[in-house]
């Protein structure tokens, strides 16, 4: 199932026992933008490197994270249902069709994200060029 980033955030906070006030403290911002932080879908660069640091985790395993959210294989119980909810070809049909949207959303979703940290990066090598 897809999840932003702003969930993986929430997650890693959550998995260091870490609580929402230490976490906005220690970043220097409001409790309350921290909840928005965790709706976010995107996350400019600054920011998303300003929130490893501060929880001790790099990058590439919020990346990891994320992509690996992005290909998980669809949810078990859809596949698993009783026959009898198959009697027809159309019901049969829909239900692929919606999987293969959702899909092809969380695809477009995740070419946008690695879009973003391509471009974020790009940025960030010409600031430590300059």
């Amino acid at each position: 199932m897809y999840k932003h980033i702003g969930a993986i955030i929430k997650e890693i906070v959550k998995e260091k026992n870490i609580s929402n006030r230490q976490f906005a403290k220690d970043m220097g911002i409001s409790e309350t933008y921290i909840y928005k932080i965790f709706e976010k879908e995107h996350i400019d660069f600054d920011l998303i490197d300003r929130i490893s640091t501060i929880l001790d985790v790099s990058l590439s395993e919020i990346m990891r994270r994320v992509i690996y959210d992005y290909d998980d294989a669809p949810d078990e119980s859809i596949i698993n249902e009783p026959e009898e909810k198959y009697k027809t070809e159309k019901y049969v049909l829909r239900k692929d069709f919606e999987l293969l949207k959702e899909q092809i959303r969380n695809k477009d979703n995740q070419i946008k994200f690695l879009q973003q940290l391509f471009d974020c990066d790009e940025i960030h090598k010409k600031k430590k060029v300059g």
